[in-house]
């Protein structure tokens, strides 16, 4: 209540704080071994866009734009889907991976803002609307992770 932010600018504060649980969790799957080098490169640098993109001025929620490369990322990948292991990558697994990645990482960052909710002065339509966005990306890696499934093998003895 005393930092004056408008209604927009608080939701804004929310969804960045959500951007940085998402690339913390990231991190984190990394440093555990669970994803790729090439994954943790392309999900590091998506996330790392979109706080840039939050901080002057807007984020594109656009759950599409979250698997594009820029160019060079699309050349270092055709090239690494050429080379045979342990130098190659299986591109599909890579993928599977990636948006699995995403999935968590949007479905924790949601329930971590939940957590504003119980704290005095804070408007909770706010953190719902950061919230939003979150779940949005979270049902989007939910539906690419289906279609991926059928692409290639999934080990179902853990699920």
């Amino acid at each position: 209540m005393r930092s004056h932010l408008t209604a927009e600018e608080a939701v804004n504060v929310f969804t960045l704080r959500g951007l940085h649980i998402e690339r913390e969790t990231y991190q984190s799957l990394s440093d555990a071994g669970l994803l790729p080098p090439i994954a943790t490169r392309t999900l590091l640098e998506e996330i790392d866009t979109e706080i840039e993109e939050l901080q002057l001025g807007g984020l594109r929620v656009d759950a599409a734009r979250r698997a594009h490369l820029p160019w060079y990322g699309r050349l270092h990948r055709t090239v690494l889907g050429w080379l045979p292991e342990p130098f190659g990558e299986d591109l599909t697994s890579v993928a599977y991976i990636e948006v699995s990645a995403r999935r968590l990482a949007a479905h924790k960052a949601a329930e971590e803002l939940e957590r504003f909710t119980d704290l005095p002065g804070v408007d909770a339509a706010q953190v719902e609307a950061a919230k939003a966005t979150f779940a949005h990306w979270e049902k989007s890696a939910g539906t690419t992770l289906a279609e991926l499934e059928t692409d290639i093998e999934v080990d179902q003895a853990g699920t």
